[in-house]
């Protein structure tokens, strides 16, 4: 092989090196326990958010990256997640309650999501002291939202928000991300 051929291989050599590494490494796990390549996250925040009360919302989409979306009291975030049931718990969210401030432990969010048939099902409450947190889908096939509405533990089974109940007080939690497990 004569000088310039190696030359040209030898430029080429860490570029092959690169392609070929990063192939190998789509299912092994990130430096943070994710695996890459596999898990599936929300994609958009609907319409029917309550944006008044959330900040941020576009934050709780894609993969945990430390940047969060704000929920306050009484507020709702409406996501489009595809997910499916399967064995275990079906989804995780990905909430911690924030560091400082006033936290009541009466505080949660629920999750909730639609029916085909326009009826709310509850698919859990978490309360933001672990992450992720995980739900199943119980009796449900497959889900394309979920909602997760902050709430003090008075009203944990209704999906809906009474505007007179609102107040004012700073009491949130704060949602990375969510994920479909299956």
């Amino acid at each position: 092989m004569n000088t310039y051929k190696k030359l040209i291989l030898l430029m080429f050599i860490p570029l092959i090196l690169t392609v070929y590494l990063s192939a190998q490494n789509t299912q092994q796990q990130d430096q943070k326990g994710f695996t890459r390549g596999s898990l599936k996250f929300a994609t958009n925040v609907l319409p029917s958010t309550s944006m008044e009360l959330v900040h941020r919302p576009k934050s709780a989409l894609k993969r945990p990256d430390g940047d969060f979306a704000e929920i306050e009291l009484f507020g709702y975030l409406d996501l489009e997640l595809k997910a499916t049931n399967g064995e275990g718990h079906d989804i995780a969210i990905y909430a911690r309650r924030p560091q400082v401030g006033a936290q009541a432990e009466t505080m949660h969010y629920l999750v909730f999501t639609k029916t085909d048939e326009d009826e709310w099902i509850s698919l859990g409450i978490g309360g933001g002291n672990t992450s992720p947190e995980k739900f199943d889908l119980g009796d449900l096939e497959s889900i394309n939202m979920i909602r997760i509405i902050y709430r003090n533990q008075r009203r944990l089974n209704d999906p809906y928000i009474d505007i007179r109940d609102i107040t004012r007080a700073k009491y949130r939690i704060l949602v990375d991300a969510v994920e479909a497990i299956h």
